[in-house]
């Protein structure tokens, strides 16, 4: 099995105004409200869900990372042929 060849790249971060603001404060959380206490009890169905979610993006990424690799074994045999088709001529 090949591994797949990471590449940098940038990434240009664009920030938008479009996002709507709370039209109140009024959420209590524990950090600003000692008086708020979280629920002591979990759900395990919910850590369940959580998890074979975890698991199934690790897979999501892991066949896009692969195939990203893919991709960018083509370019660069393209490339390779191109720069010996300019040399040939």
């Amino acid at each position: 099995m090949d591994v797949p060849v990471e590449f940098p790249h940038a990434v240009k971060i664009v920030s938008s105004n479009d996002e709507a603001l709370p039209l109140t404060n009024d959420v209590q959380s524990a950090s600003t409200d000692p008086t708020v206490t979280a629920s002591a009890t979990v759900d395990p169905t919910i850590t369940a869900a959580i998890a074979a979610l975890v698991v199934h993006m690790d897979e999501i990424h892991k066949d896009l990372v692969k195939r990203i690799g893919h991709v960018h074994e083509g370019v660069d045999l393209i490339v390779k042929r191109s720069a010996h088709d300019i040399k040939a001529v």
